[in-house]
């Protein structure tokens, strides 16, 4: 959690992601910029972290089977995914939109009717 708040701090993203909750889980918020369409920072985050191997879907499960070599490597990951972000940013939405290698995510839950 401490480390991935240093990099939300240093990449200028405090209006961008928070991070929330407590060990063993929290949630990682991500908002999108204005004029977005879709989920495409919250993408481009997951995007990132899966190329560094690291699973994303908002949450983070951390318990006593990872190593600190593991922890470290998430850290690392989230530092590069959320230099990415920074990035695309700095261009808006259309910014990060460029930077995805595919489609945006969608919600999961969506209305019915």
């Amino acid at each position: 959690r401490d480390a991935v708040a240093v990099s939300i701090a240093a990449h200028g993203l405090n209006a961008h992601v928070v991070i929330d909750g407590e060990a063993p889980r929290t949630v990682v918020q991500i908002a999108e910029p204005p004029g977005a369409q879709g989920l495409v920072a919250r993408s481009l985050v997951q995007q990132e972290l899966a190329k560094r191997g690291v699973l994303f879907n908002g949450n983070n499960f951390i318990c006593l089977a990872h190593s600190d070599e593991d922890l470290d490597q998430a850290a690392d990951a989230y530092d590069a995914a959320l230099a990415r972000l920074a990035d695309g940013l700095s261009d808006g939405a259309r910014g990060v939109a460029a930077l995805l290698e595919g489609p945006p995510v969608s919600p999961a839950f969506r209305p019915v009717g």
